[in-house]
């Protein structure tokens, strides 16, 4: 069984409203979050922060990883097929 994140137990899929379906060329290409460590600070959400929601201290400004399906890090742990 190949690593890829869809396959491993700490991946959550996007539900398919919010899939970038303008540029997947299959379901490979679907993206998720990757639940292995807490969330990150988003800097994206922070350089843009024309809105309280983006300031560094809100929940909103913290995020998971994103990754596609078809990605892997080292620290696959199997829990699911696709």
């Amino acid at each position: 069984m190949a690593e890829r994140c869809e396959r491993c137990r700490f991946w959550a899929r996007f539900p398919d409203h919010l899939q970038d379906t303008g540029s997947q060329d299959g379901p490979e290409d679907a993206a998720g979050h990757c639940h292995r460590f807490p969330p990150v600070l988003d800097l994206v959400q922070v350089a843009n922060a024309a809105h309280p929601i983006s300031e560094p201290d809100s929940p909103y400004a913290w995020n998971w990883p994103v990754t596609t399906a078809e990605s892997w890090c080292g620290e696959f742990q199997a829990g699911k097929e696709s």
